[in-house]
């Protein structure tokens, strides 16, 4: 551009000029280096940093040599426009790299711990769930579960489990009630025991009279599903597979024999008092109880 084109660094300097004002005095109000005013009035745009720094120069000269700022800003402008405004050490924004290596080390750590869990399992999940079908309490419980899982099972909520098969007799019953249900002598026999103040030497004979006469109540619980045959005064009353977390109430004179598959997967209460195990847990046991098993038991005081 030719020297007779400089309008906007000769009108700066002019006004400058005009007020009596030197290069020294501006650089020491706006604290702007001598070198850039004298490139701003000599329009030497490639000695300026560019941008806005620019812009900030001559809003400051202007200032202080009561300009219109918006006003030189815009000859500016005018002057410029054919040339990019910014400055010479400006770079572009450095983007973030994604870091792979620690993409691939997650994808091998959570591949590693699928493959160990994998092997692990092929190599002791027999081990482990044999240990655990012979662990007694650990057996009831999986059982209570899959117990309350199918019962919360949408598929099927108005079906009823499957009740055992039962062969009835005339001197036993077969009931799915809590053990706290007992026959109506046995709730008689309490009530009047509890209510009465006698002295012990006195009600002794009658209680173990009454104990006597009384009938035997047998009352089986399964822990888990097994194999159970029950035989009441030497009849069969139950025979079949008795469900996990299901009950059976029966009714004897003189004795009853329980054999199961699985010792520890069921659990007997005679006249309300626990009975030991059939045999060593994890394997096939029987028992027999006769009326002395329920002398022995509930003879003495409670």
């Amino acid at each position: 551009m030719s020297p007779t084109s400089h309008v906007f660094g000769e009108h700066l300097k002019r006004e400058r000029e005009m007020r009596g004002v030197s290069l020294e005095e501006v650089a020491a109000a706006t604290r702007i280096s001598i070198r850039f005013l004298e490139a701003l009035e000599n329009e030497q745009w490639e000695r300026l940093p560019g941008g806005i720094f620019n812009r900030g120069f001559i809003r400051s000269v202007a200032r202080f040599l009561g300009l219109d700022e918006e006003g030189l800003v815009a000859e500016y402008a005018l002057e410029t426009r054919e040339r990019p405004e910014i400055a010479v050490w400006t770079k572009e924004p450095v983007r973030k790299r994604p870091n792979w290596f620690a993409i691939v080390a997650t994808i091998l750590f959570v591949a590693l711990i699928i493959a160990g869990a994998i092997y692990g399992y092929r190599q002791y999940g027999q081990a482990i769930s044999s240990w655990h079908q012979s662990h007694p309490i650990l057996r009831t419980v999986f059982a209570r579960f899959a117990h309350q899982k199918g019962v919360a099972s949408p598929s099927a909520p108005n079906q009823p489990a499957a009740a055992p098969p039962v062969q009835p007799l005339s001197h036993s019953v077969v009931s799915t009630k809590p053990a706290s249900q007992a026959p109506a002598q046995m709730q008689a026999g309490k009530t009047s025991t509890n209510s009465t103040s006698a002295p012990t030497s006195a009600a002794s004979p009658t209680s173990e009279s009454a104990l006597a006469s009384a009938p035997m109540e047998l009352k089986v619980e399964a822990g888990e599903t097994s194999d159970v045959v029950v035989l009441a005064d030497g009849k069969t009353v139950f025979s079949g597979k008795l469900e996990a977390l299901r009950t059976l109430t029966l009714h004897a004179q003189t004795s009853f024999t329980v054999s199961s598959s699985q010792s520890g997967a069921v659990l007997l209460e005679l006249n309300g008092r626990t009975v030991p195990p059939l045999g060593p847990p994890g394997q096939p046991g029987k028992i027999t109880l006769t009326r002395d098993n329920l002398k022995s038991s509930l003879g003495g005081p409670n």
